[in-house]
């Protein structure tokens, strides 16, 4: 049943915007698009026809992260706009990966951004295939460090984000969340194998849908020099859609960028993240610090609860050729109540790291980050940015 409810929404929201994106193609843009190219000199009509519309970069996966210790794999990014699509419009892209660690873990991973009839629509989200092990520190703030155990999971994931333009740069639509969160080992005696922790002994299904927008005047979607970038969610799991865990994620996260020299290579970026969930969520859904977006230097999850506060702050700047650096600061906490966020329980973490940038039209890089905080650090290699 949890399937076939899965299948049932996924068929909404991709009908759903089937029709949108079908409605628009009976409007006269074909005709329009064939008007403006007469009206070009034909030299140029076709220069327009032949400029370069995606790139594709495969790589191999070779990295180190407090999570997984050595990694080896393939992996591409495949940068492109859509048929149909001008070339002022945003660029779409799919990255790739299959990774193995020296962990013992696996994954494959598939983050996708499509940009549709002229940004008019947006469609973006994760599949994932992860064989994972994970160290689980407790719930809340005060958790010693040398109290961590050791836990195994498989889980597949699906995020899907579907938006339409409703006024210039505002969008809004549906996010459907789903995993199979499968734990198959945990430590003895320890605190998941309790039964006090919620999803803590064998994991289970989530399943949420719900509402988002967006507010965006980025200048770039993946290296922004300027603008705004505001995304606000409301999501319900329910056993309604096949989750085995009811609870409200409610979600704001806004960016800020400006160029702080004329040819805008110095950026200044501001990024304010707040997360709060009522109900009674399993551990791996609340709400967490560390990683590689949010808290960089920190384990993944090192600190978790149900509501979250986080701000960084980040300078990116120019070296030479394709290179560029970065130097960033994280600030944030956890709380199980909005009431009990507290200052002394705020954890910070800073650092600094390269980019490598393998397309320089859409602004698209590879990013190395060293964050430390207080007795932690963390490597990080990735594509895109961290907000």
């Amino acid at each position: 049943m949890r399937y076939l409810a899965l299948i049932f929404i996924i068929s909404l929201l991709l009908g759903v915007n089937q029709f949108a994106l079908a409605q628009e193609e009976t409007k006269a843009k074909a005709e329009k698009e064939n008007k403006l190219e007469e009206s070009l000199p034909e030299s140029e009509a076709d220069t327009t026809k032949k400029e370069k519309r995606g790139s594709f970069v495969p790589l191999p996966a070779v990295f180190y992260g407090p999570e997984t210790s050595w990694a080896f794999g393939a992996s591409f990014v495949y940068t492109f706009r859509l048929p149909k699509e001008t070339m002022e419009s945003p660029a779409s892209q799919i990255q790739f990966a299959a990774v193995y660690t020296l962990n013992k873990q696996f994954f494959i991973y598939m983050p996708y951004t499509l940009f549709m009839k002229d940004d008019n629509y947006r469609l973006y989200g994760e599949l994932s295939y992860n064989v994972y092990s994970y160290f689980y520190f407790g719930v809340g703030n005060n958790e010693p460090d040398n109290i961590q155990e050791l836990y195994e999971v498989t889980f597949p994931r699906l995020r899907i984000n579907a938006l339409k333009k409703i006024r210039p740069n505002l969008f809004l639509g549906a996010r459907y969340i789903w995993d199979h969160y499968n734990i198959t080992g945990v430590e003895e005696g320890g605190e998941l194998a309790s039964g006090r922790i919620t999803g803590g002994q064998e994991g289970g299904f989530v399943s949420g849908l719900g509402i988002i927008g967006n507010y965006d005047t980025r200048d770039f979607v993946f290296y922004p020099s300027d603008g705004v970038f505001v995304e606000g969610v409301i999501l319900y799991n329910s056993p309604v859609f096949g989750s085995d865990f009811q609870h409200t994620r409610y979600q704001l996260d806004a960016r800020y960028f400006k160029s702080l020299s004329k040819n805008g290579k110095h950026i200044l970026g501001v990024n304010g993240y707040a997360e709060f969930i009522a109900g009674d969520p399993p551990f791996f859904q609340m709400a967490s610090i560390g990683g590689r977006l949010r808290g960089r230097g920190y384990y993944e999850g090192r600190y978790r609860d149900r509501n979250l506060i986080l701000g960084q702050i980040e300078y990116r700047g120019p070296l030479f050729w394709r290179l560029s650096m970065a130097a960033f600061f994280n600030y944030g906490g956890v709380a199980n109540r909005v009431q009990d966020f507290d200052l002394a329980n705020f954890r910070y973490t800073y650092g600094g790291g390269l980019r490598f940038r393998i397309d320089d039209k859409d602004k698209v890089n590879i990013r190395l980050d060293y964050g430390l905080g207080k007795g932690t650090s963390g490597i990080y290699l990735t594509f895109g940015e961290a907000f």
